[in-house]
């Protein structure tokens, strides 16, 4: 996807436009060993039901989102230590 780029041990979400609204439920689960996760400026409101499923993630930074609650399943998220 063009508002998705791989960085090392993690993932960077952008979209400097607000294009980006939605991401598919099960998006999470092909990225299961990551261990950062970034979000910039998307139009996204909410986390996919696959955050979960982020069992190695350590951090989490949100900037200039939509998103203003976090999935329950952040308290399944072990290794999770912060979030910015």
């Amino acid at each position: 996807a063009k508002h998705v780029r791989f960085i090392e041990n993690g993932i960077d979400i952008h979209d400097l436009n607000g294009e980006l609204s939605t991401l598919p439920d099960d998006f999470f689960t092909k990225y299961q060993d990551i261990k950062f996760l970034s979000i910039h400026g998307t139009g996204l409101t909410e986390l996919p039901p696959s955050f979960g499923s982020l069992k190695q993630l350590i951090g989490i930074r949100l900037y200039k989102t939509k998103i203003k609650t976090l999935p329950i399943s952040l308290a399944d998220l072990p290794s999770l230590s912060s979030i910015y």
